[in-house]
This record gives C-alpha cells, sequence and structure tokens, in this order.
C-alpha cells in the first residue's frame, strides 16, 4: 500500500493530510528570504504566512529605544504568522529572516479559512504553537541565565542545523541585534571563539572549524530547541 509524503520539508506542511494538502498546494509559492529581510512588522497587518523550507525566522521584540530582544526561531518545522490566524490584535515583535534559504508563501486569509475550518491544519498548526510556546519559554532563561559566549555558540550551532553546513552567513552586527547585544560584546566573545580555533569570521561569514567545540561551549537550550 502506498503512504502519502508530502513533497515538501517543512514539518508542518508534512503533517497535513494528502486532501489538506491538496486544498493549500495551488496558493503556496516557493519565495527565496534574505537574511535581515523584515517579513512583518508589529503593526503591519501582513497579507502573507511563511512556511520556512530551508530558511530560519527570527521573533524579535523592539523596544521604543530600539533595543532588540530575541523570542524564538521558526525553521523548517513550523509557520511564520501563526499568531495572525488567533485574532486581530497586534504582535508586539518583529518577524526578521536570521539565515537566508526558500519558504513556502501563502495568502493569511486562505490560512485563515484553513484554520477555521474541520480539516487537519488546524491541528497541526496549535501543536506547533505549543512548541513555539516551549522555545519562548527557554528563551527567556537563556536571555537571564546564559552568558554571551554561550548564546552566540546557540545561534551558530542552529545555524548549521538549518543550513546542513559548516558556514553561516552573519555579521558580528546582525548577531547582536538577533541576541541583544552590543556589538562590541558579541565581538570580543566571538575573537576568542576564534583564538580557540573554533571558528573563523571573514566579511560576514563565519566558518566553524570546531562543531564538538562549540557543543562543550553552549548552553542547555540548543539541546532543547533542537
Amino acid at each position: 500500500m502506498l503512504i502519502w509524503q508530502n513533497p515538501l520539508k517543512n514539518h508542518l506542511l508534512a503533517e497535513l493530510s494528502e486532501p489538506d494538502y491538496a486544498r493549500l498546494e495551488p496558493a503556496l509559492e516557493l519565495v527565496t528570504l534574505q537574511a535581515g529581510q523584515v517579513l512583518c512588522e508589529p503593526c503591519n497587518r501582513s497579507r502573507y504566512g511563511y512556511f520556512p523550507v530551508s530558511s530560519v525566522v527570527s521573533l524579535v521584540g523592539v523596544s521604543e529605544t530600539g533595543i532588540y530582544t530575541p523570542i524564538a526561531e521558526i525553521h523548517e518545522d513550523g509557520l511564520v504568522g501563526l499568531v495572525r490566524l488567533l485574532g486581530p490584535r497586534e504582535i508586539p515583535y518583529q518577524c526578521v529572516t536570521l539565515i537566508s534559504g526558500e519558504a513556502c508563501r501563502v495568502r493569511l486569509d486562505l490560512l485563515r479559512a484553513e484554520f477555521d475550518g474541520q480539516g487537519g491544519f488546524r491541528r497541526a498548526a496549535l501543536g506547533y504553537l505549543q512548541l513555539l510556546m516551549i522555545q519562548i519559554a527557554q528563551t527567556a532563561i537563556c536571555i537571564r541565565r546564559h552568558t554571551i559566549e554561550q548564546k552566540i555558540c546557540k545561534i551558530l550551532l542552529l545555524g548549521m542545523d538549518r543550513v546542513a553546513s559548516n558556514e553561516v552567513e552573519m555579521t558580528q552586527q546582525f548577531i547582536g541585534n538577533m541576541l541583544g547585544l552590543r556589538r562590541e560584546d558579541v565581538t570580543h566573545a566571538a575573537r576568542k571563539l576564534q583564538d580557540d580555533r573554533l571558528l573563523d569570521y571573514t566579511r560576514g561569514r563565519i566558518t566553524i572549524l570546531d562543531r564538538a567545540g562549540l557543543e562543550a561551549r553552549v548552553c542547555e537550550c540548543y539541546g532543547l530547541v533542537r
């Protein structure tokens, strides 16, 4: 007997049954997201949701004084814009592409119709929402308890996992923004990791030289999020 397998790598889409996926498939548009690309603002009523395939999107809170606070990352397991399906309230964060790659874009009104319907999309979306809430809670612990070096190791290891490569394109300024850190603090911690020959940094491209070394220094949040 043949078993239905969703052709896309996004895990939330892959959970859908063949009839549920068939209703969405004509509306899915494969797009390329660039690092630093803002997908939605707190006050912006975005028209689209995004199912990351090979990209990573970060949820980042931004204060009135311009201070960034990381909240969570969405990768191939989830959906950017899920909160828009739950009600009309504005969101207190930006959705910013952390790692370039592909995503499936779809209009939010179509997703909302699926979410409000009787199919399996609602069940899959709420299951992912539970995982996202766990990650948000762990991020709050990480911000409070863990060192700058541990946080940088976490974001680099998660980046490696998503792109399946030992090279990640990120500037130190961008890492600082995503982690809510000063660039000077990121530079100091990254230089120490480079001096210990765990990574090499050249013009916005970070090459991981010793993954095991990074895993030995990362906080426990990495294992939970992974």
